[in-house]
C-alpha cells in the first residue's frame, strides 16, 4: 500500500506549466484501509483523520489512518448481533 501512496503522491506533485509560470502542487494524502466490514462512511472519516495527520507533518506526506474506531465500530456491532 505505501508504493501505491508514494506514486500517487508522485503524480499529484508533478510540476506543470501555466501561462509562462512553473506550478509545483503540493499534497497530503491520508490512506485507509477497508476491510468490507465497517461502513463506507467511517473509512472515510478514517482516511479524513489520516490526511490532517499528513498536513500536520508536512506537505508532501502519507499518512495512515489508526484503527481504533474500527475495533469499537466491531465491539458495537458484536453486542447488538
Amino acid at each position: 500500500m505505501d508504493a501505491v501512496a508514494g506514486r500517487l503522491l508522485a503524480a499529484l506533485q508533478v510540476p506543470t506549466e501555466h501561462n509562462g509560470a512553473t506550478l509545483t502542487p503540493r499534497a497530503s494524502v491520508g490512506v485507509s484501509l477497508w476491510d468490507g466490514e465497517v461502513p463506507i462512511d467511517e473509512l472515510m472519516h478514517d482516511a479524513d483523520v489520516a490526511m490532517y495527520a499528513a498536513k500536520t507533518g508536512g506537505k508532501g506526506r502519507v499518512a495512515h489512518a489508526p484503527c481504533p474506531q474500527r475495533a469499537a465500530y466491531r465491539n458495537a456491532s458484536a453486542g447488538s448481533a
